[in-house]
């Protein structure tokens, strides 16, 4: 079977267009960087959205009753916006929000200086304290539960009365 010049041109055109699609779409998952925060409003106030929706990149658009609000979100990629604390009973608890917001494009102070805004929270990126380092250890084939797995017999001495 003889191929011609235009088939060749659209296989290679597929072939390219696959290696682009594999190649940048991890680019953009890396590119977008956001820190997480708790914001808790303050008593007897709202900042819940009246209006929410997804856009193409995954971010949020929010629309508010407070024009503040509005020209707050309006400028931002937000990922994450929603109830921390859903079906509380703590008071404090249930005026808590999590936002996920880029990072480069996010000033805390701007925030936390809102007229219906309590505080702004950081929330930390977990990081491992230590290392495990029984990697390597094989598991033996006797091993029946949890505690023969960690050798925790090994701990202590036996003795049978």
């Amino acid at each position: 079977m003889k191929t011609t010049p235009q088939h060749r041109n659209t296989i290679f055109f597929r072939i390219n267009l696959v290696f682009l699609v594999f190649t940048m779409f991890p680019i953009s998952l890396i590119s977008q960087e956001s820190k997480e925060y708790y914001v808790v409003v303050k008593e007897n106030l709202s900042i819940e959205p009246t209006q929410r929706a997804i856009l193409a990149n995954g971010s949020l658009s929010l629309t508010f009753d407070n024009q503040e609000l509005n020209t707050f979100f309006g400028d931002k990629t937000v990922y994450k916006y929603e109830k921390a604390f859903s079906g509380t009973n703590s008071e404090l608890l249930s005026r808590t929000y999590l936002l996920s917001i880029d990072e480069n494009e996010f000033n805390i102070s701007e925030l936390i200086d809102h007229e219906r805004i309590d505080f702004v929270e950081i929330i930390p990126k977990a990081q491992m304290l230590e290392y495990p380092n029984d990697f390597d250890v094989e598991i033996p084939s006797f091993a029946i539960n949890p505690l023969d797995l960690v050798r925790a017999p090994l701990a202590w001495e036996i003795i049978q009365i």
